[in-house]
């Protein structure tokens, strides 16, 4: 028996604006370039920010995205309705903050690229308020959580 290492054709990605773009194929792989290139749209989004979103459909059961955000993003706490998620940081640095329901406790969970003493991926086994903190210029990471996206629920006790 033989095995035939092929590689998926040039990946099909459609971009909506700076801010979002997709990937339409029905493979993908990810490289160095494009990582770059989501970095790039975030900075000249009015945000400051950018998804490149790999599931194709709201509807599909898996989401994964990957998301560049800079070092003065901060979201209000928020919690997925349906699961936990997973971050994995492709490059730079973050802490995911992770706070009790009623926002009293609040467990930090660092995480970067490249560093083989530090974790590279935080996992939520529950849907948790949380927070992404970069802690460097820009964050890219994936994202990961059970679809269909159907909302998140923000926290009442935050500004």
């Amino acid at each position: 028996m033989s095995l035939t290492v092929v590689r998926p054709a040039a990946n099909e990605i459609r971009v909506t604006n700076q801010a979002v773009a997709a990937a339409s194929g029905p493979l993908f792989c990810l490289n160095d370039a494009m990582i770059d290139d989501v970095i790039a749209r975030a900075k000249s989004a009015e945000r400051r920010r950018s998804r490149l979103l790999l599931h194709r459909s709201p509807d599909e059961l898996l989401h994964e995205m990957i998301i560049a955000l800079p070092r003065e993003s901060c979201d209000i706490p928020h919690k997925n309705f349906r699961s936990g998620k997973s971050f994995h940081v492709l490059r730079g640095r973050m802490t995911v903050m992770v706070f009790s329901e009623d926002g009293a406790t609040v467990t930090p969970l660092y995480a970067e690229a490249g560093d083989r003493g530090a974790p590279s991926l935080v996992r939520l086994n529950h849907s948790y308020f949380h927070t992404i903190i970069p802690m460097s210029d820009y964050v890219a990471f994936i994202e990961t959580n059970m679809g269909p996206f159907t909302g998140n629920e923000f926290a009442p006790w935050s500004p």
